[in-house]
């Protein structure tokens, strides 16, 4: 079902709530460029919707949402509002985010307190701070590898304020987080997830894939590792 979602201020956010009367919801947050209208993402849904409802969305400058993608300065509004969406339907939702995705439900959560369980894949602890080596073989082959139609960003102005996650990690606390990190991320390094890791309080978890790549890319490369680590994390939180 292609719906779509207001924010605040007003910027229409498309979203596909799939419905297979599972009692928890988990919302597919992707990262920049990314879309829920992409292969990758699409295959993904269907694999968690043997255990958990879906709902997918595009942030802001990105697929059938309407606006400019602005770094992570106002994209908590987007996944509030989705947020807002799931739980008129479930009394527990969990987010996934993928980088930017993942940063924006730590933003989100603090802001908001409205997410149930959280897992970051890939995330960045500050936008300054991620180190965009797109010289290197591996920065090529995943940029080439992200090229799937519904993919691509409408981008706004980086230069705005932006809070960041490492900043306010530690207030996501009591929901339980879970970082996931590849050791062979060419976008974002590991240290971002270890950082973020040692600052957020308990209830946490990080699990580094030997050989991973970044975001996505990690369910591309393990697909049936990386759908049992979000089966058995958001099935711990979210049902226990």
């Amino acid at each position: 079902m292609q719906e779509a979602v207001i924010t605040n201020s007003g910027i229409k956010i498309s979203i596909r709530h799939t419905r297979v009367l599972k009692n928890t919801s988990i919302v597919i947050a992707p990262g920049f460029f990314q879309s829920k209208e992409t292969k990758t993402f699409h295959k993904l849904e269907n694999e968690l919707l043997e255990y958990f409802d879906v709902v997918s969305m595009d942030f802001r400058g990105h697929g059938k949402s309407e606006g400019l993608y602005t770094f992570s300065a106002y994209e908590k509004e987007d996944l509030k509002a989705v947020i807002d969406y799931s739980r008129q339907h479930y009394k527990k939702v969990g987010v996934l985010g993928f980088s930017y995705g993942g940063s924006i439900a730590i933003l989100e959560q603090v802001e908001y307190r409205n997410i149930d369980s959280m897992i970051c894949v890939s995330s960045p602890m500050a936008s300054d701070k991620i180190e965009f080596k797109w010289w290197t073989p591996d920065a090529i082959k995943l940029g080439i590898r992200g090229l799937e139609l519904g993919a691509g960003v409408r981008p706004g102005n980086i230069f705005l304020r932006k809070t960041k996650p490492i900043d306010v990690v530690s207030s996501v606390s009591p929901i339980p987080i879970y970082f996931i990190h590849g050791t062979h991320d060419p976008t974002v390094s590991l240290k971002h997830s270890e950082y973020l890791y040692k600052k957020a309080k308990e209830p946490k978890k990080v699990k580094i894939f030997e050989n991973g790549s970044h975001a996505e890319e990690i369910y591309r490369q393990f697909p049936d590792r990386f759908v049992e680590e979000i089966r058995n994390w958001f099935s711990e939180t979210l049902e226990s």
